[in-house]
């Protein structure tokens, strides 16, 4: 089976992939066959953006989170972005990991202590390198675009442990999809990496060291845009 670092670094290529296809398509065209650009659909252009969601991260070691995600973003043009993010960490559970401790080894396992997300947010700055539209069943047609998040990320971790309480700063960096359902909604799909120095888990009698990990996540939600109209350039 495959591992879940192998899946992140999967997702990952092939978004980076996806975001070089249509410099590469328009550079086997030629001024004649490529379509000239007008009327063009401004989505995102000055208007800001409420988007609730589910997330849930992918590459905890003991145990894995389920977020409540409300993220703001206000658009300055049509490919920038300016954004936050924040995540209730609303359920906890085991990993494949953690259950086998505690089937093998039941003692040991019921002296860990945890650090667990309460909160997992961050402030980014968002680019649109591509959008584009496809067509369902030729009838129905479905704009899209894909963006990329590069920010700061913060973490506030609870745990019985001084040492692995407080909160937890780092960069944060990421890519998703927003699918259009009209002028105002859309379903949107991020990945996002949230770096930063913590210790997962401690023992009686032995100190906690902190390491530089990842939190990645991925969500699932609809976004609202709330202020300014669907604008058409030019």
């Amino acid at each position: 089976m495959l591992s879940t670092r192998s899946l992140i670094i999967g997702i990952a290529c092939g978004l980076f992939v996806l975001s070089f296809a249509p410099m590469v398509q328009a550079q086997g065209r030629s001024l004649e066959e490529g379509p000239i650009v007008r009327r063009q659909l401004l989505f995102r252009s000055n208007r800001v953006e409420i988007a609730p969601s589910l997330g849930h991260t992918l590459n905890d070691s003991y145990r894995r989170t389920l977020y409540l995600n409300v993220a703001a973003n206000y658009h300055l043009t049509n490919t920038f972005s300016l954004g936050v993010n924040v995540g209730w960490g609303a359920l906890h559970y085991n990993t494949n990991l953690m259950d086998e401790i505690e089937a093998s080894s039941p003692a040991v396992a019921r002296t860990l202590d945890f650090a667990e997300p309460t909160l997992l947010g961050h402030f980014h700055l968002s680019y649109v390198p591509f959008y584009g539209k496809f067509n369902i069943l030729e009838e129905t047609t479905v704009n899209y675009d894909f963006h990329l998040i590069g920010g700061l990320s913060g973490a506030l971790m609870s745990s019985d442990v001084a040492d692995l309480d407080g909160f937890k700063f780092g960069p944060a960096l990421g890519a998703g999809f927003r699918f259009f359902l009209g002028g105002d909604t859309a379903i949107t799909i991020d990945l996002v990496d949230h770096l930063f120095s913590y210790s997962p888990v401690a023992r009686p009698g032995v100190q906690a060291e902190s390491s530089f990990s990842h939190q990645v996540m991925v969500s699932l939600g609809v976004s609202f845009f709330v202020t300014g109209e669907l604008r058409v350039s030019r």
